[in-house]
């Protein structure tokens, strides 16, 4: 499984990355984004993932933008860690 993380704040992304790992041992963290432009780039230039977790508050702006701005075909879970 591919999974994206997008999230602003490093501790939040170190959590979430390791809750994963732990869960889903076998699973390819495939990109660690942590905006909205950085992340519609990511996905034009780069296959789909499979999953991405979401944060909801970026540093750039409201993770909407990026589901308006890049088709969004997989599915999204909107994480909120602190």
């Amino acid at each position: 499984m591919r999974i994206v993380i997008v999230e602003d704040e490093q501790p939040a992304r170190d959590k979430l990355r390791a809750a994963l790992l732990c869960a889903a041992p076998v699973a390819q963290i495939v990109a660690e984004l942590s905006g909205v432009a950085e992340t519609i780039a990511w996905l034009s230039r780069n296959p789909k993932p499979d999953l991405m977790f979401l944060d909801i508050q970026l540093s750039d702006g409201l993770c909407f933008e990026i589901l308006r701005g890049a088709p969004v075909r997989f599915p999204v879970i909107f994480a909120r860690l602190r």
